[in-house]
């Protein structure tokens, strides 16, 4: 007869039985890791009754962001509600909306248009392809 160490404790999530697997890249994140991984595992045929999910960090971000974006429309309508009463009408609030989303939109093109180009050039050096 042979003594074999069990693990007495059941690890359960959702009050059902899992197995957790964890990992700790050594080279880029954990994002680029499960990005490289997640096509793979997902490949994997499960038994009937057997489920796979996905937690740790990419389930931390999905929480984060679905209560950033359910407040997002409360603080909007606060914006509006707000600028309306400073200015006692609905045209200035409309104006400076509108102005302000074009000055928003042109400076993120002016700040992205620059990087773009640079990575455009940048693949063309890689390729061979230099042009002055």
């Amino acid at each position: 007869m042979e003594a074999l160490f069990e693990d007495e404790i059941i690890y359960r999530r959702d009050r059902r039985r899992s197995i957790s697997i964890f990992a700790d890249p050594s080279l880029g994140t954990s994002s680029q890791l499960l990005a490289s991984l997640a096509p793979k595992i997902e490949a994997i045929e499960l038994p009937e009754d057997y489920s796979l999910e996905w937690g740790g960090e990419l389930e931390d971000s999905g929480v984060a962001k679905a209560s950033i974006a359910a407040s997002i429309p409360n603080f909007i309508g606060a914006m509006v509600l707000l600028t309306i009463l400073l200015f006692n009408s609905l045209r200035q609030p409309l104006a400076i909306t509108i102005i302000f989303g074009l000055i928003v939109a042109t400076v993120l093109t002016m700040l992205v248009l620059p990087v773009a180009m640079r990575l455009s050039s940048e693949c063309r050096t890689i390729r061979g392809e230099r042009s002055d």
